[in-house]
């Protein structure tokens, strides 16, 4: 273990004034309810409510439903084709929206905790800084931002702990916890939860169960059926798991003819939401879609095309 220091940084971040609605009567969704669910299609961000049809949002990515499902996060450029420089809160039926502008630093990876606070990463010209900001569900910022100062490695695909309490990412070759009351780091070794060495990327994610700790949905390279690997060209590989620190099982969940990406647990851990494609969809312009299926890896379903599910 080490103890890492936080330093207080500010980043000249600007909070606009409420913006009129975007959405208005569109979306049809009431803020009690089933939970709806978010994600990306080809640059675009799309709300899906519940037992309806997507509704386009804005340009944006890393889009994130509020605790409550009533309203979402993402991350939106500058300018028409720019870099991702505001954070944008809206409402799911439109009512109101908040942005927050980073200045020259380009944003990326953002996460939103079941306490409301923000997670993400700021490359501010030489290299990734991992930062948290307190965002209530309507209001302006409570507090400014917070740098990690981390002493040593990459910083992947941060994400929070199911009780907020703890930040996790990975550099490749370890999965780290790095709790935000002292500054402390775990570590465990990838090789320990995926069972191979050097099967995860810079794109890999691990997701903690929010109804059970130490248990991991990610995902990893692996070898497909020849047919399959026909199909895509000798493309690499991925397939999702889910692993039990507790029983130490490792349990693959979607099948041999499917491409795997970012994992996202349903915040009761009922499901998993995972972005993908199959063998039919390889040579379609855009095959990515988005899956869900039970832990157990059955109730396997396709919602339709998009990409990094938000729950």
């Amino acid at each position: 273990m080490a103890t890492l220091s936080l330093c207080v940084r500010f980043l000249g971040i600007a909070v606009l004034a409420a913006l009129p609605p975007v959405l208005g009567s569109a979306l049809g969704v009431r803020a009690a309810g089933p939970r709806g669910l978010v994600f990306v299609r080809d640059d675009d961000v799309f709300y899906r409510p519940p037992g309806g049809s997507p509704v386009f949002i804005a340009k944006g990515a890393s889009p994130q439903l509020s605790a409550q499902g009533t309203s979402m996060l993402y991350l939106a450029p500058d300018k028409a084709g720019g870099e991702l420089k505001h954070i944008v809160w809206q409402t799911v039926d439109g009512k109101s929206r908040r942005i927050l502008y980073s200045g020259r630093e380009r944003l990326r990876n953002l996460a939103w905790s079941s306490k409301n606070t923000l997670l993400f990463l700021s490359w501010n010209g030489a290299r990734d800084e991992l930062r948290t900001l307190d965002w209530p569900e309507v209001g302006e910022p409570r507090r400014p931002l917070w740098e990690a100062g981390l002493e040593e490695g990459w910083v992947f695909n941060p994400r929070w702990s199911p009780d907020a309490s703890a930040i996790l990412y990975h550099d490749n070759q370890t999965l780290f916890r790095l709790k935000l009351a002292d500054g402390r780091l775990t570590r465990t070794p990838l090789e320990t939860i995926t069972g191979r060495k050097n099967n995860v990327d810079s794109g890999c994610s691990f997701v903690e169960d929010p109804t059970k700790p130490g248990r991991y949905a990610y995902v990893a390279a692996v070898r497909g059926p020849k047919a399959f690997e026909d199909v895509v060209g000798g493309e690499p590989l991925s397939a999702l798991f889910v692993y039990d620190s507790a029983t130490r099982r490792r349990t693959r969940l979607s099948p041999p003819d499917m491409v795997a990406m970012d994992p996202a647990w349903a915040p009761d851990g009922s499901a998993l939401y995972v972005c993908g494609y199959r063998q039919p969809h390889y040579r379609q312009a855009y095959p990515f879609r988005i899956y869900r299926l039970r832990p157990d890896g059955t109730g396997l379903t396709d919602l339709g095309k998009g990409e990094t599910p938000g729950t």
